[in-house]
């Protein structure tokens, strides 16, 4: 019938553009290899509010899932083509004078430490939303809308929150391949502190005004408790503390990522199989602190920390005061 030929070409265009999508990731490590990620963000912007423009209008005049779905992926054909168009806006164009020619032992040596990155990215976002799928078995339907609304929100509170870090990236290579550690140290730990601050107002922000906010956009879901909001704010801040130092590790070009977020991922479900029974939704988030920090954060600070001949108290006070003041200002609302 329509609706199942709707379906399957839903699909099929879903895997025509996510495989373009996925090509056009080549422009993205160009522009960001070449300290662009300032000009890139930008346009991401704008592209981004015209993105969410778009599925508004077809929301509104032509409310249809087949139709949402074709305006929601065509996006990425556009956002690669708009990457196109800044790469060869940089450098005179140099892009198109690369050759296309495959090279199977650079190719090794970047695929050696590219997969473990990515294992470890699945790993590490997967034990974030499988709590999500979990839940959504077994709770009742409301707490499990509250629960994934909830984790939508830290999802984009993390996302949003750790620009100010990530996009310094390419530089914190530079120096570290440059041998400007000192220099590294300093912008390192003001971005740090920027993105923490910017996760903190955050947080906190939901957590005193959640129910004005929810009422505000027509929604018909409650968040998390805020007991449980805090909780996870602590999960979500640890790793991100731990994401951040190993990020910096990273630019020594040692991974490691793969073997601490394998690890940290059986403590996290040894803690949930311990921890579930007794304390349900709760298990999610003291399951997350508990792995993050046995295993993810204070591995990834030590490495980080010992490359940078630093000392914990020097690189990461502020970063304590933070997760000090998460805890305080939250106690207030529960």
């Amino acid at each position: 019938n329509e609706e199942t030929d709707l379906l399957w070409l839903s699909w099929i265009y879903i895997i025509i553009t996510s495989s373009i999508g996925f090509y056009g990731k080549i422009y993205i490590c160009y522009l960001e290899g070449f300290n662009r990620v300032a000009l890139l963000k930008r346009y991401e912007g704008y592209f981004s509010f015209l993105s969410v423009l778009s599925r508004f209008l077809v929301i509104y005049f032509y409310p249809s899932i087949f139709l949402l779905i074709i305006v929601e992926k065509s996006w990425l054909i556009i956002n690669l083509i708009r990457n196109l168009f800044l790469c060869r806006s940089i450098y005179e164009n140099k892009i198109s004078s690369f050759s296309n020619d495959f090279d199977y032992v650079f190719f090794k040596k970047v695929f050696d430490l590219a997969w473990k990155s990515g294992f470890s990215n699945i790993l590490s976002i997967g034990l974030i939303n499988f709590t999500g799928i979990f839940y959504s078995q077994i709770g009742n339907l409301n707490s499990v809308n509250s629960y994934l609304i909830s984790l939508r929100i830290m999802n984009i509170i993390r996302d949003f929150s750790k620009a100010p870090f990530y996009s310094k990236i390419p530089l914190f290579s530079k120096l570290r391949a440059q041998g400007y550690v000192n220099k590294l140290i300093h912008i390192s730990k003001r971005n740090i502190l920027i993105s923490n601050i910017v996760f903190f107002l955050s947080v906190t922000s939901i957590a005193f005004f959640a129910d004005e906010i929810l009422l505000l956009i027509n929604s018909n879901a409650d968040l998390v408790n805020n007991k449980m909001w805090m909780l996870m704010s602590l999960a979500f801040y640890i790793h991100r503390y731990g994401s951040m130092h190993m990020q910096i590790y990273l630019t020594t070009n040692h991974v490691i990522t793969h073997i601490v977020d394998s690890i940290s991922a059986l403590i996290f479900l040894i803690s949930l199989l311990f921890l579930f029974e007794k304390f349900e939704i709760y298990s999610f988030p003291i399951s997350m602190i508990l792995s993050y920090i046995l295993c993810h954060a204070w591995v990834s600070s030590y490495f980080s920390i010992k490359s940078l001949k630093t000392n914990f108290l020097n690189f990461d006070k502020w970063s304590i005061f933070v997760l000090i003041l998460i805890v305080i200002t939250q106690i207030f609302t529960i």
